[in-house]
């Protein structure tokens, strides 16, 4: 019986040396200075591991069934054991295909070697892996490309302002909707209020109508407008959030996501008729893949505009620093820090920035889910300090039922000096009753 140990050094032995096929057995004993006979049997078994090996390798059997939205993926092989190996062997294009179910097999199979130099045959486990793939449902990634963009690109004006006059104190307006959860569907029945698509328009645009009016006569050199947080109420088609949990939905996601981005166009456009606007995209829990593909969007729209600047990077957290100020931007939701990391992690994040102003602020939303909030909900950490940020979004049945319910609906307009900080704050609270009083923005 040859020695396990001598093959296994005979094998690593012949890797290391030019031709091994020219090395017998008296020039491989002397060399690792084993006796002849010991190296003879060692050789023997390998020559004879290596044809049983080729020829079972020969025995690999790949099968391919393409149709329109099926397909099944048939191997058998020694080697092929799990689906992903079938997947890989099969070279499936997984970006198209999904697994909708499997099985596998295995069963021995005796092979005779003709040179054994026990003259006894070689058992081995052969194995069958049977895929089922399903072509995946189009995405939202396909509902952005098929039919945003190109209505986009033709979209895009050229557009034109008066000049801005000089102003004698330097400030930034900070425009607060988070959480707008445009889709949601609220019956007034179930839950004590109504809420779709229309009232969150007419929410939206009444919110930013009035906080721009406040600033009539003291003119910002900049209006910061925060997007994302939750703006679409869902991110499948299948109407669930991104991770899968089922919403009451007002309509499909194909017309949520084209409506609700003429909703941020029209936003954008009223701020930027004031002063240039800078948009900050922060991704929520319920939206994440439609609101990176909404900014994209945007950015294609406003493209001749020197007015408007989208920030689309898919980062969960943002900063802006204005002069004296930095403020941090964070959905909040429970795949978030929490609350107590933030001043750390802005000081870490953005160490230049943090060292070069006085006045820090994290901005947040989510927690209108989790809470009455009847004025912005702040802790300070030192020179740091968090807002949950309030929402005009209505209450759905799932909140409703666990009481997560507040009374006012309300969004915030923050202005900041250049060198002084926070100098004011404004609400806009949304009557519900007068809902179908304020401007309604037209199905496009």
């Amino acid at each position: 019986m040859a020695n396990e140990e001598l093959i296994a050094d005979i094998k690593a032995f012949l890797k290391t040396v030019p031709d091994p096929e020219s090395w017998g057995k008296h020039r491989i004993a002397k060399a690792l200075d084993k006796a002849p006979s010991s190296v003879e049997r060692a050789l023997k078994h390998i020559r004879e591991k290596t044809v049983l090996d080729d020829a079972i390798k020969k025995k690999e059997d790949i099968d391919r069934d393409y149709r329109d939205d099926q397909a099944i993926i048939t191997t058998k092989s020694w080697k092929i054991t799990t689906v992903a190996d079938a997947l890989a062997r099969a070279e499936v294009d997984m970006e198209l295909w999904e697994v909708d179910r499997h099985v596998i097999n295995s069963w021995e199979v005796t092979m005779s070697s003709l040179k054994s130099e026990t003259k006894k045959d070689t058992t081995y486990t052969n194995w069958q892996v049977k895929v089922w793939l399903k072509r995946k449902v189009p995405s939202i990634l396909e509902v952005r490309k098929d039919i945003l963009l190109a209505e986009m690109k033709d979209y895009a004006p050229v557009y034109t302002y008066p000049k801005i006059g000089t102003q004698s104190q330097r400030s930034m307006c900070e425009l607060d909707l988070f959480d707008i959860h445009y889709g949601k569907k609220a019956w007034i029945v179930e839950t004590g209020e109504n809420y779709d698509c229309e009232i969150a328009s007419n929410r939206s645009l009444y919110s930013i109508s009035y906080h721009l009016s406040k600033l009539e006569g003291k003119t910002p050199e900049l209006i910061l407008l925060p997007i994302g947080n939750d703006f679409l109420h869902i991110d499948t088609p299948e109407g669930t959030t991104t991770k899968g949990t089922q919403q009451d939905s007002d309509d499909r996601l194909t017309m949520l996501f084209r409506n609700g981005t003429h909703l941020l166009i029209k936003m954008i456009e009223m701020c930027a008729s004031v002063a240039p606007v800078e948009v900050i995209v922060v991704p929520g829990n319920h939206d994440w893949l439609s609101t990176i593909n909404i900014a994209m969007a945007l950015e294609l729209v406003f493209q001749n505009n020197p007015r408007v600047k989208i920030d689309d990077s898919p980062k969960s957290r943002k900063y802006k620093k204005y002069g004296a100020n930095l403020i941090g931007f964070m959905h909040g939701d429970k795949d978030d820090p929490p609350i107590a990391k933030l001043p750390f992690i802005m000081a870490d994040e953005e160490s230049v920035a943090f060292s070069q102003t006085k006045f820090h602020e994290w901005h947040i939303g989510h927690m209108h889910k989790k809470k009455q909030i009847d004025t912005l909900s702040a802790d300070s950490f030192g020179s740091v300090i968090v807002e949950t940020i309030p929402s005009i979004t209505g209450t759905d049945k799932w909140h409703y039922q666990k009481g997560f319910v507040k009374t006012l609906k309300r969004s915030v307009a923050q202005t900041w000096d250049y060198e002084g900080g926070k100098t004011d704050v404004n609400y806009c609270i949304v009557d519900m009753e007068k809902d179908s009083s304020v401007p309604i923005l037209k199905e496009i």
